[in-house]
């Protein structure tokens, strides 16, 4: 089943999740991510229910004042 992410370049997720964030060094990591071999970290933080579940809290968090990717 293809989503949303798959449409999208790693660079485009990057800045996808960058709504709201504030903070420049989460801006540039996250765009790091992003442009490295097409957004694999972002995409994996994003859909790998058994890391979240390893972490113990959600790898990328679009909710509340403050969006962040862990």
């Amino acid at each position: 089943m293809l989503n949303a992410t798959d449409t999208m370049t790693g660079e485009q997720f990057a800045e996808d999740l960058l709504n709201g964030v504030g903070n420049e060094c989460m801006q540039a990591a996250t765009r790091f991510l992003g442009a490295h071999r097409g957004g694999y970290w972002p995409r994996r933080f994003e859909e790998d229910q058994e890391l979240t579940a390893a972490a113990g809290c959600p790898l990328i968090d679009r909710g509340g004042r403050h969006p962040s990717v862990n």
